[in-house]
Formats: structure tokens, C-alpha cells, sequence
């Protein structure tokens, strides 16, 4: 088969699409896994104690000076809310620690104690003597510095795409 009659049609007005960011404050994660099977059955339960211990602990502003955010892989890690089965359908899951702050020094100590507080939260029936929680890394915290958002994005309007982007060439001696 093949492809004929195609044509350029010239599409006005012509646009140049311009994207900003802002800083949105500092992270600091760890990544692990749970495999026990109480732990996995408790999880929500668990991380809202965490959440809720992380928020007591560092006083009343803290949800104006840090984000903290549970990822659970193996259950609902890409989709989120949106999940259309969010259960656990295997025998472990990994689990992402995710907290943004004003600061770097803010966002490692939240997640250094929601990773503590995780590590060993006594759940209902707990049968570990050890941590609930593997780390693939140590140290098992991660900053990762200042991150940003999306704050503009705009199509603008233009009669020549490459007026708004003036290119000046200089000659550099040898």
C-alpha cells in the first residue's frame, strides 16, 4: 500500500511554547522492602502512625515545612489513588520514603525519623525482633537536593518561531 496525495497545509497561527519552574524545597528519600506478611496486611495503618508520630514530633507547622509520602511498589507504587486493584498480589513490596522541605537539613531529618519510626513501628501482631523494614543501601537516606515544578506553561503567539530566540555569533580567537 502505498501513501499519496499529501499535502503541506500551513497551520496559523504559529506558536512557541515556553515552560518555568519554581524551587519546590528539597528531598531526601530512602527506598526498601517489606516481605512480612503481618507488616504488608498493616501497612496503611502503619505508615498513617508513622505519618502521624513524623507530624507530632516536628509540631503543629509541620504540614507548612515538609511533605512526607509513602510509595508502595508491588501494590498501588505507580498509579497511586488510581489503582484499579490495589492490593498486594505477591509476597513482598517495595517501599519508597519520600519527604520534601524547605531545607535540606529539614527534608533528612523528617525522613530520618519517619525511616526510624517505620523501621520499628510495633504493629498488631508483630512477631520480628528485628527491623520491619530492608534498605538495599547504607546509609539508606538519599538527599537529592533542591527540586523543582512546573509553574508556566504558555503558548505564545508568534509570526517568526525563532525571533523571540536571537542567536548572536562572536568569533573566539584561537
Amino acid at each position: 500500500m502505498a501513501v499519496h496525495g499529501s499535502r503541506y497545509i500551513e497551520d496559523r497561527p504559529v506558536t512557541v511554547k515556553l515552560e518555568g519552574v519554581s524551587s519546590a524545597g528539597f528531598r531526601t528519600l530512602v527506598i526498601g522492602g517489606i516481605r512480612d506478611p503481618i507488616a504488608i496486611q498493616q501497612l496503611d495503618e502503619t505508615t498513617a502512625a508513622v505519618a502521624a508520630a513524623t507530624d507530632a514530633y516536628f509540631g503543629d507547622a509541620a504540614s507548612e515545612t515538609y511533605t512526607l509520602r509513602f510509595v508502595v511498589y508491588g501494590r498501588d507504587g505507580v498509579m497511586g489513588p488510581l489503582e484499579p486493584t490495589p492490593k498486594v498480589g505477591g509476597h513482598e513490596v517495595g517501599i519508597l520514603l519520600d519527604v520534601v522541605a524547605r531545607d535540606q537539613e529539614l527534608a533528612s531529618a523528617v525522613c530520618a525519623f519517619a525511616r526510624s519510626q517505620l523501621q520499628h513501628y510495633h504493629y498488631e501482631g508483630i512477631r520480628a525482633t528485628g527491623a520491619n523494614i530492608a534498605f538495599p543501601t547504607a546509609p539508606s537516606d538519599i538527599p537529592c537536593g533542591e527540586i523543582f515544578e512546573y509553574t508556566v506553561y504558555h503558548l505564545m503567539e508568534v509570526d517568526d518561531p525563532a525571533e523571540p530566540f536571537p542567536i548572536e555569533y562572536r568569533q573566539v580567537p584561537a
